[in-house]
């Protein structure tokens, strides 16, 4: 059984909100003297937390037609890597910024058995966590307005590991005591490996380096890809990340 699922939760409208924001900042960024130096490429590692799950529109029993599907708690996860700012603006507020991301995503879907159960079964469900370990490459435009930033741009990511855990629990109709059991599967057969997607963020970084941010991540590639199915489902990664940032100093 690989459980599969969608949840329609867009972010279409966050998403317009970053770009007119970045829009903004474009527009504000001050025309300098053009002997002003745009500064050096300047490198930041980075580390934070990301709370994950699946979004789109196609809901189906992808379980099997004798089951019920429905989208869990989202998956807790984490990311780190590092980042290239590249200015190509007069006093570096607008820059182009490539990173290098670790990314742990994730689903957790449940679902009810409602046909082809056993003789003496009264019911049984389904309980399925998935970890999905991407390595993530955003290309975002980036900037930076008096320490406050904004960012926005694609992200192209590659599904390296995988691993899902699956509790069912059956109950029986004579009332003998339910029983569960629990299985671990790291087989990818049923992901589409190459991940597109696209980031929107805000945040802010103090004179020191340290930065702190917020971004919103919506997958624009599906991510299931069951054999035997005709069309993949529209389930996309759907992703909150929380950020903390050093930028190195220039010259290191």
């Amino acid at each position: 059984m690989k459980p599969l699922i969608t949840l329609r939760r867009p972010l279409a409208g966050l998403f317009s909100l970053l770009k007119m924001g970045l829009l903004l900042g474009l527009g504000t960024v001050p025309l300098a003297a053009q002997a002003q130096d745009k500064g050096p490429p300047r490198l930041s590692l980075k580390v934070g937390g990301i709370y994950a799950n699946l979004t789109g529109d196609d809901f189906k029993q992808l379980a099997g037609p004798d089951y019920t599907t429905r989208l869990g708690n989202r998956h807790l996860g984490y990311q780190a890597g590092a980042a290239l700012r590249i200015p190509v603006s007069q006093h570096g507020a607008l820059a182009i910024q490539p990173e290098l991301l670790l990314s742990m995503r994730g689903y957790r879907i449940e679902g009810d058995r409602t046909s082809g159960l056993a003789t003496g079964e009264a019911s049984s469900s389904f309980t399925q966590k998935r970890a999905l370990t991407y390595l993530d490459l955003p290309l975002l435009a980036n900037v930076n307005l008096q320490g406050w930033f904004l960012e926005f741009g694609p992200q192209f990511g590659y599904l390296v590991h995988t691993k899902a855990e699956t509790t069912t629990t059956t109950r029986f109709a004579d009332g003998s005591p339910e029983k569960s059991t629990s299985t671990s599967s790291t087989g990818k057969s049923d992901l589409t490996r190459f991940d597109i997607g696209v980031i929107g963020g805000v945040g802010y970084q103090t004179t020191g380096g340290l930065s702190l941010g917020l971004r919103l991540n919506r997958g624009l590639t599906a991510v299931l890809d069951p054999a035997g199915a005709t069309s993949k489902p529209k389930a996309y990664n759907d992703a909150l990340m929380l950020q903390a940032a050093y930028l190195l100093p220039a010259g290191r």
